[in-house]
């Protein structure tokens, strides 16, 4: 029930489409209860029933007696073909008034309907870009993606499209049903009592989808995550002939959530046969009372034919609510997924009191006795470490693997939150500042070369509006030619059409196109050849001596360039070396 208020709060900016459809809607069924009198003129017409048979109602609130003496009038004043002619005229406009109101109710609910799936793919989005990194590695990746694809359609093709029905299908169901209690109330309640039944067993059998839609689900998570693996890694995989352990690995995952898939769309495929079955049986008991009221002349047999008609016109909206039923508790659970990251996510780039129209660096960033662990449990990574980086200087950081040196950057870049201790900015706290404003300071370029399914000139700007001098600019600094912006059009696969030197080169530019006041370099020139280190190295070196810049190398090529070397272990700085 949660999911259902949760998504009608979603349906707020587009009130107007919605009430107008479920007005439609309401006409829809209105329309349809109106047409179910039709059958009584007819079968008066074919028992050959004089009109003078029929009296005028004791009252107007006699509804089925002021239906049937109007028919009977309409056949007094006519021959019998001409009465014939106009009920089956009248007949067919209402259908088709109908039919009319049901397609404007459709046609109003469609903006509606896309919106809210719209604006759920975008706040999804949107809180993917907000998550802090100790947020998004408490997923894996595939099922982040899941949640943007698989469970948005599972909402789309559950929630959103049993929208319609759902509305459309009680208006109908409550129409016919007063019709009924109006012709007869004893077969109403045997209606209505035996179908509340079939709709509990609708109601239990929905709870075994709700539960085990998760873990189907999670499955496409884990495929999903599989599957990137290997597509990310295919030329590692196939090096080692490694696809059968791989495949093997997918595949075990592949079946379990065939197996799982099987039982819940047998339990699902149940349901409409056997609430037929049960409505059918339904039928024949309502068949059988009230033929025995017929032929105690408690009942008209016009009359008992049009109760019949009304009976059937219950039936499919039933069977289509049972079934909508049953897949908008399938897809409540994608909903629940959904909202959980929207709704939980927190606002990581929040402003306060020290808000600056422009950020400055002028003295220096220092750590103050900082201690920092990816998880609780696990050692600290830094472990009460001091470091002071002045301005215009050029440190390198060296130090064993897992020591702490990348650590240092993802705290300075504020990608996780300290434990302990303080990292200063001008001797100002840098949780103080915006982290918009903050992360504008500085140029981080990654040992693994990310690039993005954009344009190279895209990948530098990394924004819609690029200023031409100061692209042309970075790319001279980076050593970028015009060849590689020939190729463009080409990338492909996060430029896995470019050799290693360039996709360096393209980041190096990246970083220098934003003209920042520090620059990160986290091992530049690892596993380049010599040549293209140096053109790495060269780029390095051409940045102004006013900028700050951190180096993550071991190469000692660059170390040379360096003013100042720092030495890592075990989360503290062992050795510092200035030259």
């Amino acid at each position: 029930m949660k999911n259902i208020m949760y998504l009608i709060g979603q349906f707020g900016p587009y009130k107007g489409y919605v009430i107008i459809s479920i007005g439609f809607q309401l006409i829809t069924a209105i329309l349809t209860v109106v047409s179910i009198p039709f059958v009584i003129p007819f079968f008066q017409i074919l028992f050959d029933v004089s009109p003078s048979d029929y009296l005028p109602p004791e009252s107007w609130s006699d509804i089925q007696g002021t239906l049937t003496y109007g028919f009977s009038r309409l056949i007094a004043i006519s021959d019998k073909r001409n009465a014939l002619a106009l009920v089956c005229f009248i007949a067919l406009g209402v259908v088709f008034l109908r039919n009319l109101s049901r397609f404007l109710s459709g046609y109003f609910l469609i903006p509606a309907r896309n919106g809210v799936l719209r604006d759920l793919r975008k706040d999804l989005f949107t809180s993917f870009e907000k998550m802090s990194l100790t947020e998004r590695y408490s997923y894996k990746k595939g099922q982040l993606l899941s949640r943007l694809s698989h469970d948005l359609n599972e909402i789309d093709h559950g929630l959103l499209k049993a929208t319609e029905l759902l509305v459309k299908s009680p208006f109908i169901i409550i129409g016919c049903l007063v019709f009924m209690i109006v012709i007869s109330t004893k077969l109403a309640l045997i209606a209505i009592g035996i179908s509340s039944l079939i709709f509990l067993f609708i109601a239990l059998g929905s709870n075994y989808l709700k539960k085990a839609s998760p873990e189907l689900h999670d499955l496409q998570g884990e495929i999903n995550v599989r599957a990137d693996e290997y597509l990310s890694n295919k030329k590692l995989i196939e090096a080692y002939n490694a696809q059968d352990f791989f495949g093997n690995k997918a595949s075990d995952l592949i079946d379990r959530q065939n197996a799982l898939s099987i039982k819940m769309l047998r339990r699902r495929d149940l349901a409409s046969p056997l609430s037929e079955l049960l409505l059918v049986g339904l039928i024949v008991l309502i068949l059988y009372v009230a033929a025995y009221m017929v032929f105690n002349k408690e009942l008209l047999p016009e009359t008992f034919f049009a109760f019949i008609f009304a009976f059937f016109s219950i039936i499919d909206p039933a069977k289509n609510f049972s079934r909508e039923y049953y897949n908008v508790q399938k897809s409540g659970a994608s909903l629940s997924r959904v909202k959980d990251i929207i709704s939980n996510v927190e606002t990581y780039d929040s402003t306060n009191n020290n808000e600056l129209s422009k950020l400055t660096f002028n003295e220096s960033i220092q750590f103050h006795n900082v201690l920092f662990s990816y998880d609780s449990k696990d050692d600290k990574v830094l472990n009460g470490m001091d470091l002071t980086i002045s301005k215009g200087e050029k440190l390198a950081i060296v130090g064993g693997s897992g020591v702490g040196k990348t650590t240092i950057v993802d705290l300075l870049l504020r990608f996780y939150d300290l434990e302990q201790g303080r990292i200063t900015l001008d001797n100002v706290a840098i949780d103080e500042f915006s982290l918009h404003q903050y992360r504008n300071l500085f140029g981080l370029v990654t040992q693994d070369h990310k690039l993005f399914y954009l344009s190279i000139k895209e990948n530098i700007g990394l924004s819609d509006e690029i200023v031409d001098d100061r692209l042309r600019e970075a790319l001279n600094k980076a050593k970028i030619d015009n060849q590689l912006f020939v190729r463009d059009a080409s990338l492909v696969d996060s430029g896995s059409n470019l050799s290693g030197g360039e996709k360096q080169r393209v980041t190096i530019a990246r970083a220098l196109y934003r003209d920042a006041e520090i620059y990160i370099f986290d091992e530049p020139t690892n596993n380049l050849d010599k040549k293209t280190g140096q053109y790495i190295i060269d780029s390095i070196n051409s940045i102004s001596s006013s900028k700050t810049m951190i180096v993550i190398t071991h190469d000692t090529e660059l170390l040379k360039e360096m003013d100042r070397v720092v030495v890592l272990e075990k989360g503290k700085i062992v050795e510092s070396r200035s030259f």
